[in-house]
């Protein structure tokens, strides 16, 4: 019932007029056109067609409007991608931290069923209607829209084609067509062909029941003769040819199963016929073939025939006009059902990393309205001041929020070693979104921010405020009634007042909800509410940043250190719930660097992982060192006292061990030597990109010359074995792999203060990113080639072993690298 109130209500689902001539490209130009814009396509009718969901996400994304940051869609592997605008490429959702409101999802349709994309509170889709539908694939398309009801809403495409459709099936029953109620039209049409459809999946069912009476009987005659059978297997088709008894038997036997196929076509108009008729002509059929009297269909097996025929009795000509097939419900539910169980582990995972945060005295304070009418006072920023100058550890955790309601957040961070940055002054942080005294007990959960308050103060200053989220909508109602209260001390209204207080509500992407009519917009030409804006982008999580506005974050953090802007921002992403954690690949890396040094990001980044990686190597070809030598004390043990059975399992396992040590590289030194192909002791271009490519990262050959660069080597001259060692070379503390005890709790590296995890955890979850050491994968074994195949020198690439030539780069089989191999 709640689903038919829903999907019937004018104010969550509305129609749109497709104009005849319509195409699949004309859709998506209208779709992205639409004013206030859509932020998802549904394609329950199946009206894109000709188009991959790739190609569908590139032309939706050249026509919706510039603020639309990217286009999720699904893959052929049933991946979710973003076709992200910035670099014109698509990656994974999960890797992507664009905000829901400037994202556009299309679902194809195939994916109208059993797919969870998170959709903006206030999102609305564009679903499509088509001629084939029922009313499961409606309900089930209009709730990708999870929040459909309340805040999200539906509106139709209807194409003309539909829309008749839809009035002659309706106006049959007088009445039940109403002229523009298409929120009520199509439920009542797709009820109908629910309806219809149901009727057609009995016909077929009825159908393919009479069909398995006889090919029951079929089969167990082949079998059995089969069975039975004492010929030579190249002499047994001949029984086929006998002609007697058996022979007729087999042959009855075969055509049950034969599909007769016909090119010819009839030349009068075909006669409709109903489900009885269509019945006993199949009946007649078999009996032509003898399959009654040769196959032995027993008595049981012609009760069940007259029950089936007995059940088509109530078949129209009408239902059995076109028998399609079924609607493949049982793929839909394996489908929808995997996917409850991802969504459920995800959740208890998200459960079980926020149950490690203190969530004590979550409770909201209330405070009066008449707050909002006053300019704010200075005394939580001198409370502060004197914290600080008394010497307090923790100067932030003392303060006292009380009656003001609100504190810079230039004054926040968590805990003592998280910097405060000098975000700007007119940028507030209610005490109900995070209170000072909740940083000196325990990690506490940052929440998201869902919308953000514009605060006009009596002098003309604009402010931007952090609100909690019972305040939002508390502000959000106020702004609707237009009015307030005034309470006494015991909580009793004593009159209600005009809000003559300029506010407005907005999303973090800046898009406006509501405003008071005293409300002023900013002046051209100042950028006080932008800048404060992506401060508050920063502070929440947000990793991609266009150049304006980086430019703006920069004006804004510029007097703080860029290593203290990275530590603020790692300690707020691991405080919240993100699915992206590492940002090195991402625009918002250029804030943690100084901009002379901006175009080093990429080959920093990928030098820092092929250096992890090389660390991860080291620290396995160790331990199994480690494991080697106490095999062989163990080994020892065993001869002593003749347990020869016992030393030889140990010496087995030891020759293991050996053979994977020798396929590792022992130090840094031992793996320059393994690229160095032409022993000039310096790696050139294709050298350390190989290198590279062996520690699974895969640099462009773009890429190499900035590599060189930063690693202090000349392009033409190559990487010497010093500045590679200095590189590469691992820190005391990685090369050393930590003790782990099996089924003992396990340190995270990753983590401040060493953080423990459970033993059955893969993957801390604090950080949501470091393995548990003994899991951490080992790439620096390149020495090991599959059998019948070789390794081509210039690209890396497995080829095999009867081939010549490389089948990637086309290169001899025994090329060597030269400098010039991949410009």
């Amino acid at each position: 019932g709640k689903i038919i109130e829903v999907l019937t209500d004018p104010a969550v689902v509305s129609s749109i007029d497709v104009p005849t001539g319509w195409s699949a490209r004309s859709l998506l130009s209208q779709v992205a056109a639409a004013e206030p814009a859509f932020h998802a396509l549904i394609d329950t009718g199946a009206l894109v067609t000709g188009l991959e969901s790739s190609e569908v996400a590139q032309c939706l994304l050249e026509q919706l409007p510039e603020w639309f940051q990217g286009v999720v869609y699904l893959d052929k592997s049933d991946r979710q991608m973003v076709l992200l605008r910035s670099s014109g490429r698509s990656a994974p959702l999960k890797q992507c931290g664009l905000p829901l409101d400037r994202r556009f999802t299309f679902y194809d349709q195939i994916h109208t069923t059993g797919m969870d994309i998170k959709q903006a509170p206030n999102a609305r889709a564009a679903l499509t209607i088509g001629k084939d539908m029922v009313f499961r694939d409606y309900a089930q398309g209009a709730w990708r829209m999870r929040g459909i009801g309340v805040g999200q809403t539906v509106s139709l495409m209807i194409i003309p084609e539909v829309q008749k459709r839809i009035q002659q099936d309706l106006d049959l029953v007088p009445g039940l067509f109403g002229k523009d109620r298409w929120e009520a039209n199509v439920p009542a049409w797709l009820l109908i062909n629910s309806m219809r459809s149901e009727g057609l999946q009995e016909v077929q069912l009825n159908l393919q029941e009479l069909h398995n009476v006889y090919r029951k009987r079929a089969l167990q005659a082949l079998a059995l003769d089969a069975a039975e059978t004492s010929e030579a297997a190249e002499e047994r088709s001949a029984r086929f040819a006998a002609g007697d008894e058996r022979a007729k038997k087999l042959h009855a036997a075969i055509q049950v199963f034969r599909e007769t196929i016909s090119n010819d076509l009839d030349v009068d108009v075909p006669q409709l016929k109903s489900l009885r008729e269509t019945f006993d002509e199949k009946v007649k059929e078999y009996d032509a073939i003898g399959a009654k009297e040769l196959l032995g269909v027993s008595s049981p097996d012609e009760k069940r025939l007259e029950l089936v025929r007995g059940r088509t009795a109530c078949g129209s000509a009408e239902n059995t006009k076109s028998v399609r097939g079924g609607l493949d419900q049982t793929r839909e539910q394996q489908q929808e059902k995997e996917q409850e169980q991802e969504q459920m582990k995800e959740r208890e995972q998200e459960e079980e990393q926020m149950n490690q945060f203190n969530r004590d005295e979550e409770a909201p304070n209330p405070w009066p309205v008449e707050v909002l009418s006053k300019t704010p006072s200075n005394r939580v920023d001198a409370s502060f001041i004197a914290a600080r100058h008394s010497g307090e550890d923790f100067p932030f955790a003392s303060l006292i929020i009380g009656d003001d309601a609100f504190f810079p957040m230039a004054l926040f961070h968590a805990t003592p070693s998280q910097p405060q940055l000098p975000f700007p002054r007119n940028v507030l942080m209610s005490a109900n979104y995070f209170r000072p005294r909740w940083a000196g007990i325990g990690d506490r959960r940052l929440k998201n921010i869902s919308l953000v308050v514009e605060w006009q103060l009596p002098d003309g200053r604009q402010l931007l405020l952090i609100p909690g989220l019972s305040e939002a909508e508390t502000i959000r109602r106020l702004i609707h009634n237009g009015e307030y209260g005034v309470y006494d001390a015991e909580g009793l209204k004593i009159e209600k007042k005009p809000l003559n207080i300029g506010l407005a509500v907005s999303t973090l992407a800046g898009h406006r909800l509501d405003a008071t009519e005293t409300f002023k917009e900013e002046p051209a030409g100042s950028n006080s509410l932008q800048a404060g804006l992506q401060c508050l982008r920063f502070f929440h999580g947000d990793m991609f940043f266009s150049d304006a506005e980086l430019e703006l974050l920069m004006g804004s953090l510029a007097a703080s250190p860029p290593d203290e802007r990275r530590l603020f921002f790692e300690e707020c992403i691991r405080r919240r719930r993100r699915e992206r954690r590492e940002w090195a690949d991402t625009p918002i890396a250029r804030i943690f660097v100084a901009e002379a040094e901006w175009a080093t990001l990429k080959p920093r980044a990928m030098v820092e992982q092929v250096r992890g990686n090389v660390a991860a190597t080291l620290a396995h070809a160790s331990k199994l060192m480690t494991e080697k030598a106490k095999l062989e004390e163990v080994a020892t043990g065993h001869i002593l006292k003749g347990e020869e059975k016992e030393a030889e399992k140990a010496g087995a396992r030891i020759q293991e061990i050996s053979t994977e040590f020798a396929r590792y590289p022992t130090d840094v030194s031992a793996a320059f030597q393994k690229f160095d192909l032409d022993a000039d002791t310096a790696l050139n271009r294709n050298e350390l990109m190989t290198f590279f490519k062996a520690f699974n990262v895969h640099p462009s050959a773009s890429d190499m010359p900035g590599v060189l660069s930063l690693l202090g080597a000349e392009d033409g001259v190559g990487l010497p074995q010093k500045l590679f060692e200095e590189a590469f070379k691992p820190t005391e503390g990685e090369a050393c792999e930590t003790a782990m005890v099996p089924n003992q709790p396990w340190v995270c590296p990753r983590c401040p203060g060493g953080m423990l995890n459970p033993w059955d955890n893969h993957v801390c979850v604090y950080c949501q990113v470091e393995r548990r050491p003994d899991l951490v994968p080992h790439l620096g074994d390149i020495s090991t080639v599959p059998t019948g195949q070789w390794q081509c020198k210039i690209c890396t690439f497995f080829n095999p072993d009867e081939v010549f030539f490389c089948d990637m780069c086309g290169s001899n089989k025994d090329s060597v690298p030269q400098g010039g191999d991949f410009d």
